[in-house]
């Protein structure tokens, strides 16, 4: 059991700082967002017209939109500008939580990953992180990946996300792959 915590715990401890890194000095995220310089006219029209949620624009109203009319709201606009807008009502500068939770992901995330690398007989180090590297190709397959082939997720944001994964599964991979393979 305290082969499992230790490699956890410090697993989780370099991932966060990696991830943590790569958004305050590493500069890997230096171009995932974009500026508009346009922000002082656009948020007043946004907290006017939109509540808390998540947008896709143009669309249409579920409840009261037929098939046929939904497919016609569909060729209407294809070929058309279109929007993703995640709004928040005020935004919230308490970082302590989002570290926190950030943290306590990572564990949750390594803990899996000690789990696998205790109970599936790996008797290299090289197939230990082998094994490691594939349950960061999960993550991204099923995380940054897919939602980028199904909202079009833009390069200058993905590549981030995809650096994050993979930077970071590496280094934490290292450390558990050493540790648990030690006798």
């Amino acid at each position: 059991m305290n082969k499992i915590l230790i490699s956890t715990l410090v697993g989780a401890i370099i991932l966060f700082v990696f991830q943590a890194s790569s958004w305050m000095f590493l500069g890997i995220h230096d171009h995932s967002f974009k500026y508009t310089p346009s922000q002082d006219s656009i948020m007043p029209v946004l907290s006017t017209h939109l509540e808390e949620g998540m947008y896709f624009l143009p669309f249409f109203d579920k409840a009261t939109t037929s098939e046929e009319e939904q497919q016609k709201i569909h060729e209407a606009n294809a070929g058309k500008p279109w929007a993703m807008i995640t709004y928040h009502n005020e935004m919230e500068m308490d970082m302590g939580k989002t570290m926190g939770l950030g943290f306590l992901s990572d564990f949750l995330v390594c803990l899996l990953i000690s789990l696998v690398l205790i109970n599936i007989p790996a008797s290299t180090f090289s197939m230990r992180m082998f094994l490691v590297m594939c349950l960061a190709a999960l993550v991204m397959l099923g995380g940054p990946l897919y939602q980028a082939n199904w909202f079009d997720t833009p390069t200058h944001y993905l590549s981030g996300e995809l650096i994050d994964i993979l930077g970071g599964y590496f280094l934490a991979g290292l450390w558990m792959s050493w540790w648990t393979g030690r006798n």
